[in-house]
């Protein structure tokens, strides 16, 4: 080459980069918290690290980008999974894991003997080899496929090895409704765990007489569509539980008649979402939170809220019944965090309690409210009373405000739909709140960003 055309390529914006730029490059476009891109998020990761040598060098030094991983276990897939594991585990070094392996019954083939070969390769044993698991989580797809029906039935969970003898932060088992054997003596198997998560799945009427070392350590529960739960004998097993959802389930606990109530000192949150929950059957003296998602008002539940004064947050709450809005104001003052349906009668109580009969304001610590209108015929009238008596301060010219209630609402938020926002209600709206398109309160259903219009509040 001539002198002329030695010249030094100037480098790459990319050579200039520091590591630790690259890194939350890659931690903020690699990795997801979708479960089902999980896979696609690693062989994203694998791909960058072979664009260039300096990508491939921060790639493989950042062990958090390798932390996810989701197997597709099938038949003819034991070369390709085992090479995946073999990355996975050099690569992901002491970081906290999350391990999805996946099953589809008709991928399995129709042969038993294969079957159970495929559910116990090698490579899914040296997966969970690794120091630290955060999350395992078993998918179990089309079992009812004629191949799962005939072939291996209800032996599927019973051959896979691959429980690791380390502790797993959180367990999770998705069997799609199509998995009819009991998954309770396959947790029993687990070292004890913190974190338990079971959607579509027979937990079994007959609990594992070892059940209970595995739950001895359990603080988080979330359960949907679970089918035969004996939920007084789980809870029994597990004391330290600190959050319990229930969504769908289907709970066998015959009613308690008279009997001693368990009770559970460590409960803090509760969510109950269509499921006939045993409320007489327990006392939460230390409880803190409420979710609940009825399709008819229960005596029960009633009564439990009642007997359970610790109660500060109610979130989801939609009583068909206005009048049982009256009697949880009469039974309780330490509401401070309320979401609700806005029934008229809801705020009406919450602006003059004296309209229904109360010597005292409705809940007079509430600072946090959120409501949901249903459809246009509320009457605005009700809205502007409400917020001039429990959301401008007292020194407010426009100010109702009852002096026994100490502070205004620092939080009130509405979701309502974007053409009841016409006329007189857009006036009063765009006078007293704010537009927002984020989630402002928390724990709610209410997935604000997808909804076409909020209006939150002006604080």
């Amino acid at each position: 080459m001539s002198s002329e055309t030695k010249q030094l390529k100037k480098p790459f914006p990319i050579q200039h980069c520091p590591d630790d730029i690259l890194r939350l490059i890659l931690d903020k476009h690699v990795l997801t918290k979708h479960r089902f891109e999980d896979f696609y998020s690693f062989i994203a990761t694998i791909r960058l690290s072979h664009v260039c040598r300096r990508w491939r060098a921060v790639a493989i030094s950042t062990p958090s980008l390798w932390r996810r991983i989701t197997l597709n276990i099938r038949a003819r897939s034991e070369e390709k999974n085992k090479a995946l594991a073999e990355m996975f585990v050099s690569r992901v070094k002491h970081v906290p894991a999350d391990i999805c392996l996946m099953v589809h019954g008709h991928e399995l083939g129709d042969d038993r003997r294969a079957a159970i070969e495929t559910l116990q390769a090698p490579y899914i044993r040296h997966i969970v080899s690794v120091p630290s698991i955060e999350t395992l989580t078993l998918l179990l797809c089309q079992i009812t496929h004629r191949s799962g029906a005939v072939v291996y039935g209800g032996a599927l969970l019973e051959n896979m090895d691959i429980f690791p003898d380390i502790e797993v932060e959180h367990l999770s088992i998705d069997c799609m409704r199509t998995y009819t054997e009991p998954v309770n003596p396959f947790i029993a198997r687990s070292l004890p765990m913190r974190k338990l998560s079971l959607w579509s799945v027979y937990f079994g009427l007959k609990l594992d007489s070892t059940l209970y070392l595995a739950l001895k350590k359990l603080v988080e529960v979330k359960f949907r569509q679970v089918e035969q739960l004996p939920l007084l004998a789980f809870l029994r097993m597990a004391p330290t539980i600190q959050r319990l959802k229930l969504e769908s389930c289907s709970i066998t606990d015959a009613p308690n008649h008279g009997r001693h109530a368990l009770e559970l000192p460590s409960l803090r949150s509760l969510y109950i979402a269509h499921t006939n929950f045993p409320w007489e059957s327990i006392q939460c003296p230390y409880l803190t939170q409420v979710h609940l998602s009825f399709s008819k008002d229960t005596i029960d539940c009633w009564q439990f809220l009642q007997r359970t004064p610790s109660i500060t947050d109610i979130y989801e709450l939609h009583m068909h019944d206005p009048r049982n809005y009256i009697r949880l104001a009469n039974s309780t003052s330490r509401i401070t965090s309320l979401d609700a349906r806005a029934p008229q009668e809801l705020l009406s109580l919450l602006a003059n309690s004296q309209e229904f009969g109360l010597s005292e304001p409705a809940f007079p610590k509430l600072t946090r409210l959120i409501v949901w209108f249903d459809n246009g015929d509320f009457p605005l009238s009700v809205l502007e009373t409400f917020v001039r008596a429990r959301c401008l301060p007292s020194d407010h010219p426009q100010s109702t405000m009852d002096n026994r209630i100490t502070d205004p609402l620092k939080a009130f938020t509405i979701a309502i739909q974007p053409h009841y926002v016409k006329g007189q209600w857009k006036v009063f709206l765009d006078a007293y709140f704010t537009r927002t398109t984020h989630q402002s309160y928390p724990n709610t259903r209410y997935h604000f960003k997808v909804m076409a219009d909020v209006l939150a509040w002006r604080t």
